[in-house]
């Protein structure tokens, strides 16, 4: 996700499992997965956003420093490098973190990383 999408390499494997989940649990865990992407979404913006408030920032810092600072001015340097550190790591670890969560206990077992739950169907 992010800076090292495309530097990993990525290999899509199907494989199926047979559990007997009732048709509640199917719903449960199809929420969840959409609910798995919607943060996967929502972490790549944070991660964004974080980078493009920390990095000009951390550029300028040097240069604001050695100058008379404001108050404000010292205020929006910190929340520019504090933010956008904050931002920028629960875009990196959010995603991966969430979704790991999201399994069922049955299948955390099998469900260990790099494994990412798709689809569940009911057969």
């Amino acid at each position: 996700m992010g800076i090292g999408h495309g530097i990993h390499c990525y290999e899509k494997v199907e494989f199926s499992t047979y559990h007997s989940f009732c048709s509640r649990c199917v719903l449960k865990l199809r929420l969840k997965n959409v609910l798995g992407q919607f943060v996967e979404k929502i972490s790549f913006v944070f991660l964004l956003v974080g980078l493009l408030a920390f990095i000009p920032t951390l550029i300028l810092a040097p240069f604001l420093l050695f100058n008379d600072l404001t108050p404000r001015e010292l205020l929006v340097l910190v929340f520019g490098l504090g933010g956008g550190l904050i931002a920028t790591l629960l875009g990196w670890f959010g995603a991966t973190t969430f979704r790991s969560r999201l399994l069922p206990r049955v299948l955390r077992r099998i469900g260990q990383k790099p494994f990412v739950l798709r689809t569940v169907e009911r057969l």
